[in-house]
């Protein structure tokens, strides 16, 4: 992989529950910073946020982008959170935070991404890309199983964000359960 453009990827502020102190996650975040890795998937602490402690969770998230020049990718969860006003809200903060995605699910929980929970990642970046410092980009992940349901989350987000988002650097989609199909 030396001389290849596959950009490598880890997990972590202990994946998938981000149950830990933040201290923990930072001396993680700060450890990966110093290995041959590109990007670093991280997880919204949904216990915290779902009692309501969002100040807090947004100060972790600054305290982790500050940690790492590395690509972020903020993993919602948002089969947990269940409704469109959680999914903006946490969305928000990994906005105002600095990450460079965000991400639906982790594939662990009992429901991964949704059409809705992307369209409302794709409107949330739309309603706030005049704010944005840099460009952030959505990676629906969990469950995408068919072609045919990819190409549903790539026409829904370029309804939103244009066809022009539609690229590497800006989405991405989770080919763990798609991958054989596209390569047939």
């Amino acid at each position: 992989m030396k001389n290849s453009n596959i950009k490598k990827c880890v997990v972590s502020t202990y994946f998938p529950s981000s149950q830990a102190s933040t201290e923990q996650k930072i001396n993680e975040i700060k450890n990966l910073d110093r290995i041959d890795i590109d990007e670093i998937d991280i997880v919204l602490p949904i216990g915290e946020f779902l009692d309501g402690n969002e100040d807090e969770v947004l100060n972790e998230l600054i305290l982790i982008r500050n940690a790492t020049s590395k690509t972020l990718k903020l993993i919602l969860e948002t089969g947990v959170l269940k409704s469109t006003e959680n999914i903006e809200r946490a969305g928000l903060l990994g906005i105002k935070s600095g990450m460079d995605f965000l991400k639906t699910s982790t594939g662990k929980a009992k429901i991964g991404a949704t059409i809705e929970a992307a369209e409302c990642l794709a409107n949330l970046i739309n309603q706030s890309k005049n704010d944005l410092k840099k460009p952030i980009g959505i990676k629906v992940a969990g469950g995408i199983r068919t072609k045919q349901d990819a190409e549903i989350y790539i026409n829904n987000v370029a309804k939103i964000l244009g066809q022009d988002f539609i690229h590497p650097k800006t989405f991405r989609i989770g080919a763990s359960s798609l991958y054989n199909q596209l390569i047939d």
